[in-house]
């Protein structure tokens, strides 16, 4: 498990992860935003079926819909052909991001901390989701699933009043063959990412991990000596060696990232990086052109 830090005095956006309710309003505005600015080509599945849209001809059999006949084109071929129309088939898709105080680690002001980030990347993968008519549950404060209506009309402030503290949200209520969006630092016993890939895994479930993470997490590109805590626990580490430890953590921080990755290629998950100063709209466009072009594939 790695220490979950932040330096000692650091004055953080949000008092509590609780306080993300206190976001949603300017996060509504800043997903909206964000998902306009995002073009990706990037199709529903289609099936034939008693849907709205034309999608092809074929030729008559019994039990056909009479009406469903088109006489002009038939006379045309020396057939009785049937104009069939597109079903989309809509897939279930659960967002998840962390809320647990790690979440809060922010280095400097100029860019929001990963907390805001992680529900950033949520809102907007939703509303994306939601205009290609996916079913897309958001996970409130309790971890209880919410079905996202369409523009989000439905995500208040109060639905994130509470913290998760980092729980995944429970196996059982999990749909087999659905999707989910785990975002978060991952910053826990690599144990615990497995089980819970493996068991959704068993069901059929496939999954994306966003790793939001702070770049002092990654580089550790402290000059002086310092004092940590740990945001879970309250725990003060005092750093004498500075250079000494940067490089030891340095090195355990890949392998812990490379732990991460290697469970999402064997259950043929995703995984991305983002480091919350990144540009978020950026992140998005590729992580959506990856995620859209398995699904449909």
């Amino acid at each position: 498990m790695f220490f979950k830090f932040r330096m000692l005095g650091f004055k953080n956006i949000f008092k509590s992860s609780g306080e993300i309710s206190l976001k949603v309003k300017d996060l509504l505005i800043n997903s909206n935003y964000l998902e306009k600015k995002i073009k990706v080509g990037f199709h529903p599945m289609r099936y034939a079926g008693r849907g709205e849209n034309f999608w092809q001809y074929k030729e008559y059999n019994k039990g056909d819909i009479l009406s469903s006949i088109d006489w002009r084109k038939s006379a045309s071929s020396n057939r009785i052909l049937v104009r069939e129309k597109e079903k989309e088939t809509s897939k279930t898709i659960y967002i998840f991001f962390d809320t647990s105080k790690s979440m809060l680690y922010q280095n400097n002001d100029k860019s929001h901390n990963k907390l805001y980030k992680s529900a950033l990347i949520a809102f907007t993968v939703s509303r994306l989701l939601l205009n290609k008519k996916e079913d897309v549950f958001l996970f409130d404060g309790t971890n209880n699933p919410v079905k996202c209506l369409p523009d989000l009309t439905n995500i208040k402030q109060d639905l994130f009043e509470k913290s998760n503290l980092g729980e995944f949200p429970a196996k059982e209520i999990i749909k087999p063959k659905s999707h989910i969006f785990i975002i978060s630092d991952f910053l826990y016993n690599t144990e615990k990412i497995y089980n819970y890939c493996r068991d959704l895994k068993s069901k059929e479930v496939l999954g994306s991990l966003i790793q939001v993470l702070d770049r002092r997490e990654i580089d550790f590109a402290f000059d002086k000596d310092l004092e940590v805590l740990d945001l879970e626990t309250d725990e003060v580490l005092v750093i004498n060696n500075i250079e000494k430890f940067r490089n030891n953590y340095i090195t355990k921080f890949k392998e812990f990232k490379f732990q991460i990755n290697n469970y999402c290629n064997n259950y043929n998950w995703n995984y991305f990086e983002h480091i919350s100063d990144m540009e978020t709209d950026k992140f998005l466009i590729n992580l959506c052109k990856i995620f859209f072009n398995k699904i449909n594939c």
